[in-house]
């Protein structure tokens, strides 16, 4: 009797004394100035035709999905990022953070241009600060579809942040000069990732496609523009 009770004892003083589940701090993000860039741009390689792509509330997955014949399920349907007219883009900015699981630093330099990893964020336009944070975010539905869309954006640090993560390097900025290129980041640094391309809608299905491994030609990236 007195051996099952010790037996008992130990068991519980094991288990006061055990090391709580380790719970991962959330990721930690930080608006970064773009000296004014605000639109977020799809351009060729020759940088013509420009477009400035945007989101609507009256644009979403499963408006792109039936716009390209697919009965797949759009799940919580986001808005999805889509072609708009010269000057019409939304306000877009990015968020430089700290992922113990992508591995990334927030920022470095390459060739002497700094750059940033972390979120892009929607804003819409004209900006509303109670709005929800939205991240541009990598949406695969089936083979040969994906999408770029608004979501809620992810502060847990897990994979959830492959699908949002991007790098943004400035090019140049000066008087009334400033551009980012941008870059998706498909996986934790050391790992291997997929290069993402980018390409236009048409008037028919405007949202933007995403092109795992395949040379769009097309260019990602944030801008200033400067118009009365």
């Amino acid at each position: 009797m007195y051996t099952s009770w010790l037996a008992l004892g130990i068991s519980l003083l094991g288990a006061a004394l055990a090391t709580p589940t380790e719970r991962k701090p959330p990721v930690h993000c930080n608006i970064i100035s773009l000296n004014g860039a605000q639109y977020l741009y799809l351009h060729s390689s020759t940088k013509n035709p420009t477009s400035l792509p945007g989101i609507q509330s009256n644009y979403h997955l499963s408006d792109a999905l039936a716009a390209i014949g697919s009965h797949a399920n759009p799940g919580n349907n986001p808005m999805v990022l889509i072609n708009s007219q010269p000057f019409q883009g939304d306000n877009f900015g990015f968020e430089a953070c700290t992922s113990t699981y992508m591995k990334f630093p927030s920022s470095d330099t390459v060739g002497g241009h700094n750059r940033w990893y972390g979120h892009i964020r929607a804003y819409g336009d004209p900006y509303n600060p109670n709005a929800p944070a939205l991240c541009l975010t990598r949406r695969w539905i089936e083979p040969g579809h994906e999408f770029l869309t608004a979501e809620a954006c992810s502060y847990a640090d897990n994979s959830s942040q492959e699908t949002q993560y991007f790098a943004i390097v400035e090019v140049a900025t000066g008087y009334e000069i400033a551009d980012y290129s941008l870059e998706m980041i498909g996986a934790p640094k050391g790992q291997h990732s997929k290069k993402y391309y980018f390409a236009p809608g048409t008037s028919a299905a405007p949202a933007i496609t995403v092109h795992p491994d395949q040379d769009t030609g097309h260019k990602l990236g944030i801008e200033y523009i400067h118009y009365n």
